[in-house]
C-alpha cells in the first residue's frame, strides 16, 4: 500500500499537526458543552451583591498557566464588569508580571482603584501565610503593590480579614493553593471560595465542589472556553477547545481505521 511506504507514523504526525493548526489559524466554533462546575462558578459571581467584597489569590505560575489562562481571563473581565470590591494578591513570584499581561485585555469600566479594587503585592509562605492574611491582612501587606499604606486606601478601611470578605476566588491554581484555601478561609472563616485550575489538579478538587466548600470551578483549557461562552466572550478558550477537539476526533478516526485494518488482515489470513 502506498500508505504504508510513506509511513504510517509520518501521516498520523502530519495528521496531528494539521488538526491542530488549522482550528488555531481558523476557528472552527465547534460546540462546548458547558460544564455544572463552570456554570456554579458563574452564577455565584453574577448572583453577588453589589458592594460585596472579593479576594482574589492569584497563584499563576509561568511553568502551567496557559492551561487555566483563557479561564483566568475570563473570570476577571467577569469580575470586573459587577458592582463589586476586589483586594487582589499575589502567592507566586512571576504572578504580578503574568498578572498585569492579562489585564491588558480586560476593561475596568468605571472603577477607581483604591476605591473600587486593590494590588497588592507578592508574598511567599504557602498555607501559612494565606492563614496570616485571613486573620489580619496588615499583618502581612501593611502597604499595597504600590506602596501606600492600606490604612490610606479607602477600600481597606474597613476590611483587615477573611470575614470581611463576601467570596475568595483563586486564579491559575496547579497545585496546593486552592485546597490550602479552604482549609484556611472557608472551613475556619466560612468565606465561600471559587477558582480557576489546572486540568492536573482538577479531579483532586472535585469532592470539595461535591461538598459544597468549593462553590464552583473551570477545568483548565475546557473551562476556559465554557466561561468564555457564560460571559459572552469568545478567547483562546474557545479557539483551543477547538484545537482538543479536533485531535480528539481525529484520535477517534484513526482508532477506527487502524481497528478496521487489523480485522481486515485477520479476515485475509482466516
Amino acid at each position: 500500500m502506498a500508505l504504508a511506504k510513506i509511513g504510517y507514523r509520518k501521516i498520523i504526525y502530519l495528521s496531528v499537526l494539521l488538526s491542530a493548526l488549522i482550528p488555531m489559524l481558523n476557528p472552527f466554533g465547534l460546540p462546548v458543552e458547558v460544564s455544572t462546575q463552570s456554570k456554579d462558578l458563574y452564577n455565584y459571581i453574577e448572583n453577588l451583591p453589589p458592594g460585596a467584597n472579593v479576594a482574589i489569590n492569584f497563584a499563576g505560575s509561568a511553568a502551567m498557566f496557559p492551561d487555566s489562562q483563557a479561564a483566568t481571563r475570563a473570570v476577571l473581565k467577569h469580575l470586573f464588569s459587577r458592582p463589586v470590591h476586589i483586594v487582589l494578591w499575589h502567592s507566586v513570584t512571576d504572578g504580578p508580571l503574568i498578572f498585569g499581561n492579562e489585564m491588558k485585555y480586560v476593561n475596568v469600566g468605571n472603577k477607581q482603584y483604591g476605591v473600587d479594587y486593590v494590588y497588592l503585592p507578592y508574598s511567599g509562605g504557602g498555607e501559612s501565610t494565606l492563614a496570616a492574611i485571613a486573620e489580619n491582612i496588615r499583618g502581612v501587606y501593611p502597604t499595597d503593590e504600590r506602596g501606600t499604606m492600606l490604612d490610606d486606601i479607602p477600600l481597606m478601611i474597613d476590611i483587615n480579614r477573611a470575614e470581611d470578605f463576601d467570596l475568595i476566588i483563586v486564579l491559575g491554581d496547579c497545585g496546593g493553593a486552592t485546597e490550602y484555601t479552604v482549609r484556611q478561609w472557608t472551613i475556619a472563616h466560612g468565606v465561600p471560595e471559587g477558582g480557576t485550575v489546572c486540568s492536573i489538579t482538577y479531579p483532586d478538587l472535585l469532592p470539595f465542589w461535591k461538598t459544597g466548600a468549593i462553590v464552583g470551578m473551570t477545568n483548565g483549557v475546557r473551562g476556559g472556553g465554557e466561561y468564555e461562552l457564560l460571559i459572552k466572550s469568545p478567547g483562546p478558550g474557545l479557539k483551543n477547545t477547538d484545537v482538543l477537539s479536533s485531535v480528539h476526533l481525529l484520535y477517534i478516526v484513526i482508532i477506527i481505521i487502524g481497528n478496521v485494518e487489523f480485522l481486515w488482515k485477520k479476515g485475509g489470513k482466516s
